[in-house]
């Protein structure tokens, strides 16, 4: 019996000592990795600015940017209004201003043709002039079946890569003979938002109040956590949750000939210019009208990735400040470089952990694998 309690007990203490190692080798490996995870994902510190979330009131005495009381239902959801009445922000880089103007007969009939047009284009192929031309900022079309076919795409990429995306036409006027000027803006959900925008309508008691960004173009856009606390606290506290939206401001000149059809029709985006002319330093609004050119004016048979070159090369999204390849947005140059450094560090440093612990713990395994296998051999030379 003195024999056998000698061969059992060190099986035993070399068994748990063993398991007791491998749960330490094991606890550290995990602890590591999740510092180098936290390491990775937290955000720089740009907590100077506040996020989107709290944006600063408009000017008094800021005109150019009325506020329009009418609701708008977006569909799926007929019992929630979009609270907030939505600012259309009149192109400051349009060619053609709107003058101040009393409505006409020939301007609401525009109005009305306008309002009923898809993505801005008429659909009624009665309207269109044998030789109608489209020029956009970088298409230009010509012939009724080249317009209606891009109405077509550009209306189904509307339904099918927007959330709820709405034309909203804030003014008509006659500026010459059969010559009208259209200012108009498209509201869509930012693709982003979708998450909190269905989590803020399902919150009992809380109001979506909208407001777009066109007032703070030359603003870098930077992130705070403690302005998302705030967010979520005002909702609370108040019952409204400000969201910004994404806007597309733009201005359609519509030119009829003697029969009342449309000869000409040019739009200008007024953020297409402001972009081009290195106004524009928020990486929110770069990305809205990166998504708009993409899908809502690519031409037809144009290739993504040839569009996407030429909006980069021609309009100069990636000159805004976040919108290159290996930008940070709310971080200058410099620290965005000194970021990436840290990160590669850490990285390197993380990958070298990771490895010696696997050689640490492949070495313990192997010598505990050979301690059995010497105790299992003592027993058996020992006949237990």
């Amino acid at each position: 019996m003195d024999h056998t309690c000698s061969c059992s007990d060190p099986r035993t203490f070399a068994s748990s000592g063993a398991q007791r190692l491998r749960w330490r080798i094991a606890c550290g490996l995990l602890a590591t990795l999740a510092g180098i995870i936290l390491l990775i994902i937290s955000p720089p510190r740009t907590t100077d600015a506040l996020w989107a979330a709290t944006p600063r009131p408009y000017p008094r005495h800021h005109a150019r940017h009325p506020r329009l009381q009418r609701p708008w239902p977006p569909q799926g959801h007929p019992g929630r209004p979009w609270h907030t009445p939505l600012r259309a922000s009149a192109p400051e880089a349009s060619s053609a201003p709107v003058p101040e103007a009393e409505p006409t007969d020939a301007t609401e009939r525009v109005k009305a043709l306008m309002r009923s047009a898809t993505a801005m284009l008429v659909t009624d192929p009665a309207v269109l002039a044998p030789g109608v031309r489209l020029r956009t900022d970088l298409t230009e079309l010509t012939g009724p079946e080249e317009y209606l076919r891009a109405g077509r795409i550009w209306g189904r990429r509307s339904r099918e890569e927007f959330d709820e995306l709405r034309y909203n036409v804030t003014r008509v006027a006659q500026t010459g003979p059969g010559t009208f000027v259209v200012q108009w803006t498209a509201y869509w959900v930012p693709p982003q938002m979708k998450g909190l925008v269905a989590f803020a309508r399902s919150w009992p008691g809380v109001e979506i109040q909208w407001y777009d960004l066109m007032d703070r173009l030359d603003q870098r856009s930077k992130f705070s956590w403690a302005a998302v606390a705030k967010l979520f606290w005002t909702a609370a506290t108040t019952g409204i949750m400000r969201l910004p939206i994404s806007a597309m401001p733009g201005t359609t000149m519509l030119q009829f000939d003697a029969e009342g059809k449309i000869q000409r029709q040019q739009e200008d985006l007024m953020l297409i210019g402001a972009i081009r002319g290195g106004k524009v330093q928020n990486r929110r609004v770069a990305k809205d009208t990166l998504q708009f050119m993409l899908e809502v004016r690519r031409p037809p048979g144009i290739l993504y990735e040839q569009w996407d070159q030429r909006l980069m090369a021609d309009v100069g999204i990636n000159q805004v400040p976040g919108m290159g390849q290996l930008d940070i947005e709310g971080m200058d140059p410099g620290d965005q470089n000194q970021y990436i450094e840290d990160i590669s560090t850490i990285l390197a440093f993380g990958v070298v952990v990771v490895l010696t612990f696997g050689f640490v713990f492949g070495y313990v395994y192997l010598q505990n694998l050979q301690a059995k296998a010497d105790m299992m051999q003592r027993l058996l030379d020992s006949g237990y």
